[in-house]
């Protein structure tokens, strides 16, 4: 995550294409309580599955980004990242989809 409250670590990547990325490792979740400062960090293993790629173009060229991210849980989420405090599964990032969509126009 932007704010470090969310960190993946020690990746295995078990396939990688034009389409889709899967990979296994650590999600390290700052349950934030009582703050994001304060609050314990939980090692959590955990399946991604990165897709929707979509190309951005500048000047120095055009790359491609994973605009979706999806988050399972093998083993499950300790008691404290369950119900309202599980993390956000899945991310889409629909601003960049939208500036890519703009910026190879």
């Amino acid at each position: 995550s932007g704010d470090s409250t969310a960190i993946l670590q020690d990746m295995t990547w078990s396939a990688w294409s034009a389409a889709r990325a899967v990979g296994s490792g650590t999600y390290m979740i700052d349950a934030c309580n009582p703050s994001c400062a304060a609050g314990p960090v939980y090692p959590v293993a955990a399946v991604i599955t990165l897709s929707q790629p979509v190309r951005f173009c500048s000047a120095s060229g055009s790359r491609w980004y994973w605009s979706r991210a999806v988050f399972t849980y093998p083993h499950g989420l300790p008691k404290a990242l369950q119900g309202a405090s599980a993390p956000r599964s899945p991310w889409v990032f629909s601003t960049l989809v939208s500036a890519a969509s703009q910026s190879c126009a």
